[in-house]
Protein backbone atom coordinates (compact mmCIF):
# COMPACT_ATOMS: atom_id res chain seq x y z
CA UNK A 1 0.00 0.00 0.00
CA UNK A 2 1.42 3.41 -0.82
CA UNK A 3 0.15 6.07 1.96
CA UNK A 4 0.86 9.86 0.68
CA UNK A 5 1.97 12.67 3.82
CA UNK A 6 1.06 16.21 2.31
CA UNK A 7 2.22 18.60 4.42
CA UNK A 8 0.47 21.88 4.41
CA UNK A 9 1.63 24.32 7.40
CA UNK A 10 5.18 24.46 8.78
CA UNK A 11 6.07 26.94 11.65
CA UNK A 12 9.32 27.30 13.75
CA UNK A 13 6.95 25.31 15.99
CA UNK A 14 6.11 22.32 13.88
CA UNK A 15 4.61 20.72 10.78
CA UNK A 16 1.22 19.67 10.01
CA UNK A 17 -0.31 17.74 7.46
CA UNK A 18 -2.58 15.47 6.11
CA UNK A 19 -1.92 11.71 5.64
CA UNK A 20 -3.83 9.45 3.26
CA UNK A 21 -4.53 5.34 4.25
CA UNK A 22 -6.27 3.70 2.36
CA UNK A 23 -9.43 5.57 2.05
CA UNK A 24 -9.01 7.90 5.11
CA UNK A 25 -7.47 10.95 5.40
CA UNK A 26 -5.87 11.54 9.10
CA UNK A 27 -3.78 14.82 10.68
CA UNK A 28 -0.51 14.91 11.09
CA UNK A 29 2.28 16.70 13.06
CA UNK A 30 5.91 16.16 12.62
CA UNK A 31 8.47 18.54 14.28
CA UNK A 32 9.63 21.60 12.13
CA UNK A 33 12.21 20.83 9.11
CA UNK A 34 15.20 21.79 10.77
CA UNK A 35 18.11 21.30 7.76
CA UNK A 36 21.47 19.99 8.57
CA UNK A 37 25.06 21.19 6.98
CA UNK A 38 26.04 18.00 6.82
CA UNK A 39 23.23 15.67 5.81
CA UNK A 40 20.40 15.44 3.71
CA UNK A 41 18.26 13.96 6.22
CA UNK A 42 17.53 17.27 8.90
CA UNK A 43 19.07 17.56 11.94
CA UNK A 44 18.70 14.12 13.83
CA UNK A 45 16.67 14.15 16.58
CA UNK A 46 14.99 17.76 16.01
CA UNK A 47 13.57 17.65 12.44
CA UNK A 48 11.22 16.48 10.95
CA UNK A 49 12.24 13.87 7.53
CA UNK A 50 12.89 15.77 4.17
CA UNK A 51 10.21 15.00 1.65
CA UNK A 52 10.59 12.28 -0.54
CA UNK A 53 9.68 8.39 -1.24
CA UNK A 54 10.06 5.87 2.08
CA UNK A 55 9.97 2.58 2.22
CA UNK A 56 7.66 1.27 5.49
CA UNK A 57 9.37 -1.14 7.80
CA UNK A 58 7.38 -3.32 10.39
CA UNK A 59 9.00 -1.63 13.53
CA UNK A 60 8.22 -2.52 17.35
CA UNK A 61 8.79 0.02 19.57
CA UNK A 62 8.97 -0.89 23.25
CA UNK A 63 8.07 2.74 23.97
CA UNK A 64 5.45 2.75 21.15
CA UNK A 65 4.54 -1.00 20.09
CA UNK A 66 3.76 -1.94 16.84
CA UNK A 67 5.15 0.92 14.53
CA UNK A 68 6.26 1.44 10.99
CA UNK A 69 9.75 3.29 10.50
CA UNK A 70 10.32 5.00 7.40
CA UNK A 71 13.65 4.25 5.32
CA UNK A 72 15.63 5.69 2.46
CA UNK A 73 19.26 5.26 2.76
CA UNK A 74 19.73 8.24 -0.14
CA UNK A 75 17.76 10.84 1.99
CA UNK A 76 19.96 8.74 5.52
CA UNK A 77 17.20 7.61 6.74
CA UNK A 78 17.72 4.29 8.18
CA UNK A 79 15.39 2.04 10.54
CA UNK A 80 18.22 1.12 13.39
CA UNK A 81 21.20 2.71 14.47
CA UNK A 82 22.86 -0.34 13.10
CA UNK A 83 22.29 -0.03 9.57
CA UNK A 84 23.76 3.34 8.99
CA UNK A 85 27.06 3.77 7.47
CA UNK A 86 30.17 4.31 9.34
CA UNK A 87 30.73 7.17 7.07
CA UNK A 88 27.19 8.68 8.07
CA UNK A 89 27.35 7.93 11.90
CA UNK A 90 26.25 10.38 13.83
CA UNK A 91 24.44 12.34 11.24
CA UNK A 92 22.17 10.30 9.52
CA UNK A 93 18.42 9.16 11.40
CA UNK A 94 17.08 5.95 12.52
CA UNK A 95 13.96 4.62 14.44
CA UNK A 96 12.08 7.01 12.18
CA UNK A 97 8.54 6.22 12.63
CA UNK A 98 5.07 6.74 12.77
CA UNK A 99 3.53 6.62 16.22
CA UNK A 100 0.80 8.13 18.56
CA UNK A 101 1.90 11.51 20.13
CA UNK A 102 -0.20 15.08 19.99
CA UNK A 103 2.35 18.18 19.66
CA UNK A 104 6.09 18.14 17.93
CA UNK A 105 8.27 18.17 21.54
CA UNK A 106 6.53 14.29 21.61
CA UNK A 107 8.35 13.42 18.62
CA UNK A 108 11.89 13.49 18.02
CA UNK A 109 11.46 13.45 14.01
CA UNK A 110 8.05 10.95 14.06
CA UNK A 111 5.27 11.46 12.55
CA UNK A 112 2.27 11.39 14.59
CA UNK A 113 -1.51 10.99 12.86
CA UNK A 114 -4.41 12.13 14.89
CA UNK A 115 -8.29 12.42 13.80
CA UNK A 116 -8.01 16.10 14.51
CA UNK A 117 -5.52 19.52 13.81
CA UNK A 118 -5.94 22.10 16.55
CA UNK A 119 -6.71 25.51 15.20
CA UNK A 120 -4.36 27.58 16.93
CA UNK A 121 -1.04 25.36 17.36
CA UNK A 122 0.67 22.66 15.72
CA UNK A 123 -1.40 19.43 17.49
CA UNK A 124 -3.50 16.69 16.79
CA UNK A 125 -5.86 14.73 18.73
CA UNK A 126 -7.07 11.26 19.17
CA UNK A 127 -3.87 10.54 18.12
CA UNK A 128 -4.04 6.54 19.77
CA UNK A 129 -7.67 6.44 17.76
CA UNK A 130 -5.96 7.21 14.76
CA UNK A 131 -2.89 4.82 14.72
CA UNK A 132 -5.69 2.08 16.36
CA UNK A 133 -7.74 2.90 12.66
CA UNK A 134 -3.82 3.26 10.56
CA UNK A 135 -3.37 -0.52 12.17
CA UNK A 136 -6.86 -1.96 11.05
CA UNK A 137 -6.02 -0.59 7.52
CA UNK A 138 -2.24 -1.59 7.35
CA UNK A 139 -0.47 -4.34 7.33
CA UNK A 140 2.33 -5.17 9.91
CA UNK A 141 4.32 -6.43 7.16
CA UNK A 142 7.01 -5.15 4.32
CA UNK A 143 5.51 -3.77 0.82
CA UNK A 144 4.52 -0.30 1.80
CA UNK A 145 5.46 3.09 0.98
CA UNK A 146 5.25 6.53 1.84
CA UNK A 147 5.63 9.40 0.14
CA UNK A 148 5.84 12.65 1.74
CA UNK A 149 5.28 15.75 -0.31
Amino acid sequence: MKLVLTRDQSTPRGTLGRLRVSQRTFQTVEPPWVPSPSAPCGMKGVSCVPTGLYELAPHNSEKHGRTWALRNASLWVYQYEDDIPAAQRGRARSACVIHSANRPEELAGCIAPGLERDPTIPAVWSSRKAMAAIRKVLSWEMGHMIEIR
